[in-house]
């Protein structure tokens, strides 16, 4: 591979310095859509930054006002540009390495291979993705009265039209829709998914079996690790990203975990019977909580009961009561759980400014790189 300063430009909208937020390092990678940004010092390639070392980061406490060097990976993969480009890709390969900086002999990184730009990453076009499409939305209503709830439409298409298409994106195929309220409404506009590029089976609930009751229906079709996602879920989760670390970790079962945040209004007394030890005023109580998205394996569906109303809180507890490994994995991309009329109302305004508008950006990004 040739060594050359022209690369320098297309390489600069990946590229941060060490005093970079890690929210920065954040819409450097959402932006680029190419999961990774660089952080460089003095002219010199410092480390680098993926989706994996910023949910590390959170993991162990990190927050979007960090700077970045407190997450960068130091020891990164990298290859010399007077190697052989193919050898480069089949190390690649190899080590299932989606991103390899190239750098020159001074450190300087002078291009940037992807995986992606390479071949698409079909591994993902025979997992099976489970939606909960049967609710009935009562806290929607009058929208809901005449429309499944994941059928209202946000940015002038149904929600669930939106989760599809996203997924399809990202090299899902399988769908699995589990119906129940106004269910030929949902069949109707989506029929087998040719039209959506993906393939949709339907799981029809004759009553309300709950999400875990549900995975008990379309167990036949559940023979390897699949998703399981809440229908009323507006996201920009990097589902393929979800399901490689449920895989990477060797979990039974993970939860997408969001931060929730709860400010008690009043001034919050601790005592020792009578006698007040402190008082603290309007204290902030922070909380992960489950997103409604689950990578779930196969090895679970045992527990759950045939024919009866069965929840995934219940699921989750008897894989840990049977010490099945269970893991989080902590969402840092928008999320909103549309469950109330000013979720909607939230939605509709938020598809504008970030769905519409980040899309447009990235599309921009791909024209000028």
């Amino acid at each position: 591979m040739e060594e050359g300063s022209d690369k320098q430009g297309p390489l600069k909208k990946h590229m941060l310095t060490r005093r970079s937020t890690i929210r920065e390092a954040l819409e450097t990678i959402e932006r680029t859509g190419e999961e990774i940004a660089l952080i460089g010092e003095e002219g010199k390639l410092y480390g680098i930054v993926t989706d994996s070392d910023v949910r590390k980061g959170m993991l162990k406490g990190a927050t979007m006002q960090d700077p970045v060097d407190r997450i960068v990976n130091k020891s990164y993969i990298y290859a010399f540009n007077d190697e052989p480009k193919e050898w480069v890709w089949q190390r690649m390969t190899e080590l299932h390495i989606r991103q390899m900086p190239i750098i020159n002999r001074r450190r300087e990184i002078v291009d940037l291979l992807l995986m992606n730009r390479r071949t698409p990453s079909p591994e993902m076009s025979t997992i099976p993705v489970l939606i909960m499409a049967g609710g009935l939305g009562t806290r929607l209503r009058p929208l809901t009265d005449q429309t499944p709830k994941p059928m209202v439409h946000v940015g002038g298409k149904p929600l669930l039209h939106t989760l599809i298409e996203r997924l399809q994106l990202e090299g899902f195929r399988e769908m699995i829709l589990s119906i129940h309220y106004r269910k030929e409404e949902i069949q109707q506009y989506f029929g087998a998914g040719e039209a959506y590029g993906v393939h949709i089976h339907y799981v029809d609930e004759q009553k309300r079996m709950g999400t875990a009751g549900a995975i008990r229906l379309a167990s036949q079709l559940l023979q390897q690790p699949f998703l399981v996602i809440n229908g009323d879920i507006m996201t920009k989760l990097n589902f393929r990203r979800f399901m490689s670390f449920h895989l990477q970790q060797q979990a039974s079962l993970t939860i997408a975990s969001v931060p929730y945040e709860f400010r008690v209004p009043y001034g919050v007394i601790e005592s020792n019977e009578a006698r007040v030890k402190y008082i603290t005023e309007k204290p902030l109580y922070q909380f992960l909580v489950s997103a409604g998205m689950y990578c779930v394996n196969p090895g679970l569906i045992h527990y759950i009961p045939d024919n009866e109303y069965f929840d995934m809180t219940q699921l989750i507890e008897a894989a840990l009561a049977n010490s099945e490994p269970v893991v989080h994995f902590p969402i840092h991309e928008y999320w909103l759980d549309i469950g109330r009329m000013p979720d909607y109302e939230k939605a509709n305004e938020d598809y504008k400014l970030i769905f519409e508008k980040y899309d447009s950006q990235r599309c921009a990004d791909d024209d000028r790189g």
